[in-house]
């Protein structure tokens, strides 16, 4: 006689009802698909077990890499004006001459960042090149 686990059923419940319905509790749309499951009990005195789930994703989802992408361009946008607005508050607080001095400051932290930005790429695409 096959003897099932509580493990085992819940598994297969949940690997069923996940498979079938599509969305989740809350309604939302589930945005990888389960293709695979799997488990195997590896201590039984202590009743441990390895799942193991293979996920798809599905074709409405955006790839992780455009996900991760930074900055987004609205971001770029809100630095853009916050950057503008910060300056605008320091030519009032502090008057026209400290404001050149501080935008002439921030103007050349932007070039040794894009140096640096530059410097860090071609290092790694030298050390990337295997001889």
């Amino acid at each position: 006689m096959l003897h099932q686990s509580g493990f085992d059923m819940m598994a297969c419940k949940l690997f069923d009802s996940v498979r079938e319905i599509g969305t989740t509790a809350e309604g939302q749309e589930i945005r990888h698909v389960v293709k695979q499951f799997g488990h195997k009990l590896l201590d039984e005195t202590k009743n441990v077990y390895r799942c193991t789930i293979m996920l798809e994703r599905s074709t409405s989802q955006k790839p992780f890499a455009e996900v991760l992408r930074l900055p987004k361009p609205s971001q770029v946008d809100d630095w853009n004006l916050y950057k503008k607005l910060l300056g605008e508050e320091y030519r009032t607080c502090e008057g026209e001459t400290a404001f050149e001095k501080w935008a002439d400051l921030e103007e050349e932290q932007q070039t040794e960042k894009e140096q640096f930005i530059k410097a860090s790429a071609l290092k790694e695409g030298i050390d990337g090149i295997h001889w």
